[in-house]
């Protein structure tokens, strides 16, 4: 993302990074699952907070390019009135095995495709 967001600022454009934090970790309530939750949850606030703060300056934020394993910023750009581009940062076999953490399963065993 950091060499895309380079290659942007070689064409001109003004780019801003929010890199986002979690100081609780994957330990905390919840286990997994109650980690993506508080990342999700702070870090729509983080994207919301940045968004507004750069409202009135020179430079507002009209396109939010997100990690593609977020999914949740879409809505944020879209409750924004930005525009959202998803950034594939890992090879599509990675990504197809983050596919069970997203998906509740009830007693089935889970059969990934073969690549």
């Amino acid at each position: 993302m950091l060499q895309f967001s380079k290659r942007l600022a070689s064409k001109g454009l003004k780019i801003t990074i929010a890199a986002l934090l979690s100081v609780s970790g994957i330990g905390g309530p919840g286990g997994f699952k109650g980690f993506l939750e508080r990342f999700e949850a702070s870090g729509k606030r983080g994207l919301v907070d940045l968004t507004k703060k750069l409202e009135n300056s020179k430079y507002p934020v009209k396109c939010l390019v997100y990690d593609a394993n977020l999914p949740w910023a879409l809505n944020i750009a879209k409750q924004l009135g930005v525009a959202g581009a998803a950034f594939f940062t890992q090879p599509c076999a990675a990504i197809a095995s983050y596919y069970p953490m997203h998906v509740e399963l009830s007693g089935e065993q889970l059969t990934m495709p073969a690549f």
